[in-house]
């Protein structure tokens, strides 16, 4: 561009930093930024934080770090953006404890800790299983004036659904009311995951006719709720509603009935699961699937035809599935 006889302004050199990043090039994005420095063009944040993102794309922690610190020395002083990116990083390495001090490196530099910033920093807890961390997190987040937002609180929902703990998890869903913020599918669907996991159909549906345009994972969960009362009936009323909304079934959606009718040793009913799964074109038999088809004619005493479908399994894989040799040792 230069010999060309065109001078690079910022935007240019930023675009080619991206470019060299998107193509994990990130030795030529880091010369850029000294190209720009010979050119008298100063970087900007935009420019260090794209070439940090690339760092914590390839999970290289350390070049992620360096790239901030090093943002000093070209007169460039880092924003909420640049310790939130270094936390991903940390996070994804799941180094709750480096992602810790990059808040506390980001208070020390004068930084009001944004609702992104402690919202990732919440869900690496809870994605850690700790549940206690995320609530301190969240003491904290309150003692800033930051004020949770939806994600906070499904992160926060989350950890309580863990824990099993569904009266807590709707005191989120009220508190979330309370504060106006809106909850997604994703909210309503982890409080809807709470009651499916203690086969309380009746709260499940209550909190699905709160979403408005439920997804194949919310009808999922709630064919869940009712298998683990179980209700056969129930779920096949949730199945066939899933078809009139033409929602797409998944392979979750068939093994979820598949488990109900085994349970029951409905063999008829489990075969003409399997034969729609084959039918539908977009979901294919699992070992999960084929498991469950046994366990409905072992149910029944049928010796002779859970080992019929173990051969039809072999015929399908070509062999015994790693995940069905675990269910049959």
């Amino acid at each position: 561009m230069e010999h060309a006889g065109a001078i690079p302004d910022i935007f240019t050199y930023n675009a080619l930093t991206l470019a060299y990043v998107n193509e994990g090039d990130m030795e030529s994005a880091e010369r850029v930024v000294h190209r720009m420095k010979w050119a008298g063009v100063k970087p900007t944040v935009q420019t260090f934080s794209t070439i940090m993102k690339g760092y914590v794309k390839l999970s290289d922690v350390s070049g992620a770090e360096r790239i901030l610190m090093s943002m000093e020395k070209f007169g460039v002083r880092p924003n909420a953006v640049s310790y939130n990116t270094l936390m991903q990083a940390y996070v994804m390495k799941e180094n709750f404890t480096g992602a810790q001090q990059v808040l506390q490196q980001m208070m020390h530099a004068g930084l009001t800790p944004s609702v992104i910033t402690f919202t990732t920093l919440i869900k690496a807890y809870v994605k850690g299983g700790n549940q206690k961390a995320a609530e301190v997190v969240l003491g904290r987040m309150l003692q800033a004036n930051v004020k949770p937002d939806v994600f906070t609180f499904s992160a926060l929902m989350k950890a309580h659904v863990d824990q099993d703990d569904v009266d807590k998890a709707e005191a989120m869903l009220r508190w979330m009311q309370k504060e106006r913020v809106r909850p997604n599918n994703v909210t309503l669907t982890t409080l809807m995951q709470g009651y499916a996991n203690r086969g309380d159909s009746r709260n499940a549906q209550r909190v699905f006719s709160m979403i408005k345009k439920p997804d194949a994972i919310t009808y999922n969960t709630l064919l869940l709720a009712y298998s683990n009362v179980p209700d056969v009936k129930g779920a096949q009323d949730v199945f066939e509603h899933m078809r009139l909304a033409r929602v797409a079934p998944t392979n979750t959606t068939y093994n979820v009935l598949m488990g109900l009718h085994a349970r029951h040793g409905r063999v008829l009913a489990a075969e003409k699961i399997l034969r729609e799964m084959n039918r539908c074109g977009k979901t294919r038999p699992t070992a999960v699937t084929f498991n469950k088809l046994m366990q409905a004619y072992l149910r029944n005493g049928d010796k002779a035809g859970a080992s019929s479908v173990m051969q039809r399994m072999l015929r399908y894989f070509g062999e015994i599935p790693k995940a069905l040799k675990v269910t049959t040792n």
